[in-house]
């Protein structure tokens, strides 16, 4: 019999794992929206490239929260060092990034359109926001199969020898007889 699951399809939302995940992201947002900040109001860059840094600063940030909070119970079994981790978050990102920005620069378009300004203003954070949330999901599954993807255990028990005459005797691991 098939136990019954409820919650409906956003029940992975409430798992612990994405929970921490979406707390590091949150941290991460602060840390994007901060820079976004500095470099387009402040140092008066451009806004692409004010949200491209950001974001790549916010990269390397939620990298190390989710390494040390989110998948710590990953690291020993990790198919690949810290160091390669590090690459394939950034990798993952990277491709979270083109989502974000390309998100971040249609909204800013459609908000200038909508509301015929020629400065998208304080509207850039609620682009951001939109870009941030639709890259998450992306970033979590990616990150979870394949930066901290696992090795597969240890068999713990070998296959039996086969007895004299050819045959086996007992079963082997993981099948059931009867």
């Amino acid at each position: 019999m098939q136990r019954q699951r409820s919650g409906g399809p956003l029940r992975w939302l409430f798992r612990p794992r994405v929970l921490k995940f979406g707390l590091v992201g949150l941290s991460g947002v602060v840390v994007n929206l901060g820079f976004l900040w500095l470099f387009a109001e402040q140092l008066r860059m451009g806004e692409a490239l004010s949200s491209a840094i950001a974001i790549e600063l916010s990269i390397f940030w939620n990298f190390f929260l989710n390494n040390a909070f989110t998948f710590r119970d990953r690291n020993e079994r990790a198919r690949v060092g810290l160091g390669a981790r590090l690459l394939r978050y950034n990798l993952v990102s990277l491709v979270g990034l083109g989502i974000q920005l390309v998100t971040f620069l249609a909204v800013n378009a459609l908000f200038l359109h909508l509301t015929h300004r020629t400065e998208i203003g304080r509207l850039r954070y609620v682009s951001q926001c939109v870009g941030i949330g639709i890259a998450m999901t992306w970033n979590f599954a990616s990150n979870f199969l394949w930066t901290w993807g696992q090795t597969k255990p240890a068999k713990l028990e070998a296959e039996p020898a086969p007895a004299p005459g050819g045959t086996r005797t007992g079963t082997r691991t993981g099948t059931r007889t009867g």
